[in-house]
């Protein structure tokens, strides 16, 4: 998906992020005690678990996660209304994706949400590399 973000971005802007919050309540009924170690080593935050801290499942969550989702909410509701996760209600800043591959980690706590400037790099696969440079050369 990388390349089809860089070819958007060429043309609109793009905004990327990564849901970093480990802690998270798990969001499908299988019991998980966080942070998400079902298969006997941390594995982050499971796909989806964002979307409770965008709507209202009624999962308990932390003071640090509740202001999360608040910021999230607002980022998502800047978007839908001005294509600008940023504005017109100010959160930390989101900086688009054309903007040297940038994504927002979206993180609770002490470190906030920030611009990850190295997504890219820490979570390149080996596996993926002949249908990378497969697309790269078309």
């Amino acid at each position: 998906m990388a390349g089809g973000r860089r070819d958007l971005a060429r043309f609109v802007p793009v905004f990327g992020y990564e849901f970093n919050d480990p802690m998270a309540p798990p969001l499908g009924s299988v019991p998980v005690k966080p942070p998400n170690d079902v298969f006997g080593f941390p594995s982050a935050s499971e796909h989806a678990a964002e979307l409770q801290f965008l709507f209202n499942f009624g999962a308990p969550l932390s003071a640090d996660e509740q202001e999360l989702a608040g910021q999230m909410q607002t980022y998502w509701a800047n978007f839908v209304s001005t294509q600008d996760p940023n504005l017109p209600r100010r959160v930390p800043v989101w900086l688009p994706y054309n903007f040297f591959e940038t994504v927002q980690d979206l993180v609770p706590g002490p470190q906030r949400p920030h611009p990850f400037f190295t997504f890219r790099r820490e979570h390149f696969c080996r596996t993926w590399q002949p249908i990378v440079a497969a697309e790269a050369e078309q």
